[in-house]
């Protein structure tokens, strides 16, 4: 039974080993033959041209198919000629087969020779998908490369068909063995502009070199989306150099450029045009950024750029603009469209003059990877500048400061100017919320002029001139700080602007306060705002120091106003004040006094006095009266067209009571109550 068995065993044996021999022998025998001539396959004729096969790999014609094995690099080689894929044309193709008795068992390569490659770009309502982009229709047509681990490409001529009237052409030559590339682009009728890539792989590093002459780079409009702007004949020339990490990161990276053409965008006022010509472009690798830096000579002044690209978070990559100096009007001739649009037309209405060392920086990405510009912001200093804040108001002109931009708001820090005439020693002008439907200004000024001048420009402004009446007696220079809330481009009525004012009035004379007597070295302060009217201040009357302070409130356009002080009243100045009496005053008295007024003027005075410092001689009372712990009060209030007074006096020599009528210069009637 075993031995029949052993027999069987053999007998299979020797069969499979005389199939595997035949099938050698069959082979060596092909080898043998195609070696020497290949052999021409036509397979393809037993398939129909409308088969599956053909439209789904969009293959209009083959032409003949020959096999070979090359005896110097021992593959296997399929040549196929007059091959027709769609629209592009491939005289010869060479697909080499090397056995590799691995997983894969075979290692394919592919060589194209002169090639006529077309590629079509979908119109755009053709297009199905966002990515549906030059960039990503070309990958999808090359996807097929993948499969060859060796490719070349000699002499192929393709071309990119991006409209009806519109198409790029270029020869490209590629040869892309193991993990190598080396590859070379030129411009179909330009054969000596060219861009050149060569990627070699050394000790797990990716080394790049990239160089340019005279190449153009007008198709990389086609491969991303930047809105607003194009380009025309832009010409790069210069090389670069890279070292590309095994986990994809850059180090080395270095680069000079030099950039010929045109840029075309689109502005407020049309579509700008920025010429290149022998711009230099460099840049370097820094940690994680990759900066780009160039220079821009437009409209008589020279822009730096630099754009630093954030190779791990590309959300965090910025672009950097700096100039020198540039008039206001030429800086929005440039202003790009749909560009922080309420900063443009604030400054277009409002603003004139020189811009100086203006630096702005903005990320070149939106949080969700889209490129635009977006978070503005900058700083510039201004010189013989005007600007106007609000319609009513004068501008400001012939200023000079510095200026700050961020995302949503620009500040003026203005540090001299004039406007109507007043001199501005310092101010702050901040327009916020720029990116909302209401903008609104933030107006902060300090205003140093003569009083007429200050009340000149009071007048101009929202406050209510009741505020301020007192200034017209003042004479004197004054400093005034006026300060604005309001909506920005909004008609509103003056009473809805909110604003506060600080004036402050130093080495004044406050005149006529009584009859031809004036205040000197008179100083006050006074704080304004929608509600209510805050001051105090200080001064000489009758050669004796007075001090006061007050409050005004407005309610439904009603003016009531409260003052208080004290003042030290002398003895010589009482004289002068009454001297058709019989006294004679010598010392001082303390008074601490109020005063009432609504809005048709004085309404009330009232104070009360100490009289110990105070010594009086009378003929008719007698001398040496003591007034020890003695007071005085008085009150004082309009009657019909003169005033009526009251005085009361009680000390240990004199008791007095009396009441008048008096105008300014003369008493009219005088009622002594009591006399003691």
């Amino acid at each position: 039974m075993s031995n029949t068995k052993s027999k069987k065993k053999i007998k299979f044996s020797l069969i499979f080993s005389l199939f595997f021999l035949f099938f050698l022998t069959l082979l060596f025998a092909v080898i043998l033959l195609i070696s020497f001539k290949p052999v021409k396959l036509d397979i393809l004729n037993y398939f129909d041209r409308e088969s599956e096969i053909f439209k789904k790999t969009n293959i209009k014609e083959v032409g003949s198919i020959y096999i070979s094995f090359n005896k110097v690099n021992k593959n296997f080689e399929l040549l196929v000629e007059d091959l027709v894929i769609g629209k592009s044309y491939f005289p010869t193709i060479l697909v080499g087969l090397e056995l590799t008795l691995t997983n894969e068992f075979f290692k394919t390569s592919l060589k194209i020779f002169d090639g006529d490659i077309e590629v079509v770009i979908p119109k755009n309502t053709e297009v199905q998908s966002d990515n549906a982009n030059v960039k990503n229709i070309v990958l999808e047509k090359i996807n097929f490369l993948k499969k060859f681990k060796n490719i070349e490409l000699i002499n192929n001529k393709f071309k990119i068909q991006l409209n009806e009237k519109e198409s790029k052409s270029y020869n490209v030559d590629l040869n892309i063995k193991e993990s190598d590339v080396i590859l070379s682009i030129s411009e179909g009728n330009f054969q000596d502009n060219y861009f050149s890539l060569s990627l070699i792989q050394n000790n797990g590093n990716s080394e790049v070199s990239l160089d340019f002459k005279k190449f153009n780079f007008d198709f990389i409009k086609y491969l991303t989306s930047i809105e607003n702007v194009s380009f025309q004949k832009l010409f790069l020339s210069g090389n670069s150099k890279f070292i590309i990490k095994d986990d994809k990161s850059f180090d080395d990276l270095t680069f000079n450029l030099i950039f010929n053409g045109n840029l075309n965008y689109k502005t407020f006022k049309g579509e700008d045009t920025v010429n290149f010509k022998n711009s230099k472009v460099y840049g370097e690798k820094n940690k994680e950024d990759l900066d780009i830096i160039f220079n821009i000579p437009h409209y008589e002044t020279s822009i730096n750029v630099v754009a630093r690209i954030n190779l791990k978070e590309k959300q965090n990559s910025k672009v950097f603009v700096n100039l020198d100096s540039i008039n206001v009007s030429k800086l929005l001739d440039l202003w790009p469209n749909d560009f922080q649009n309420s900063v443009y037309f604030w400054m277009d209405e409002n603003s004139k003059g020189v811009i100086q060392d203006l630096s702005i920086t903005s990320n070149i990405f939106d949080p969700l990877g889209k490129l635009g510009l977006n978070d503005l912001r900058g700083n510039f200093r201004f010189s013989k500048t005007q600007i106007e804040y609000m319609d009513s108001m004068p501008k400001i002109i012939d200023i000079s400061g510095q200026a700050e931009i961020k995302e949503n708001k620009i500040i003026f820090s203005v540090e001299d100017g004039h406007s109507n005439g007043l001199k501005i020693e310092e101010g702050k002008v901040e327009l916020f919320d720029l990116d909302t439907d209401v903008e609104k200004a933030y107006i902060n000024i300090d205003i140093f002029a003569s009083n007429q001048k200050v009340i000149n420009y009071l007048q101009t402004s929202p406050i209510n001139p009741k505020s301020y009446s007192k200034l017209r007696k003042i004479s004197g220079e004054n400093s005034v700080n006026l300060k604005l809330n309001f909506p920005l481009l909004v008609d509103l009525p003056t009473e809805k602007i909110k604003y506060e004012s600080q004036v402050s009035v130093k080495k004044a004379v406050f005149k006529n306060i009584y009859k031809d007597f004036n205040i000197e070295n008179f100083e006050i302060n006074i704080q304004i705002d929608n509600s209510k009217i805050n001051y105090s201040g200080s001064g000489d009357l009758f050669g004796r120091f007075t001090q006061f302070k007050g409050k005004q409130v407005i309610n439904n356009e009603k003016v009531t106003e409260i003052i208080t002080g004290h003042y030290d009243l002398n003895g010589s100045a009482l004289s002068s004040m009454i001297p058709e009496i019989d006294f004679s005053f010598d010392g001082s008295i303390d008074i601490k006094y109020t005063i009432n007024e609504d809005e048709h003027g004085f309404s009330r005075m009232d104070g009360m006095g100490i009289l110990d410092d105070l010594s009086v001689e009378s003929k008719f009372l007698g001398p040496n009266l003591n007034l020890a712990n003695g007071k005085m009060r008085f009150l004082i209030r309009p009657y019909d067209k003169f005033y009526s007074g009251f005085l009361d006096i009680k000390a240990r020599d004199l008791e007095v009571e009396i009441n008048t009528i008096f105008a300014e210069n003369q008493i009219i009637e005088l009622d002594v109550n009591r006399l003691k």
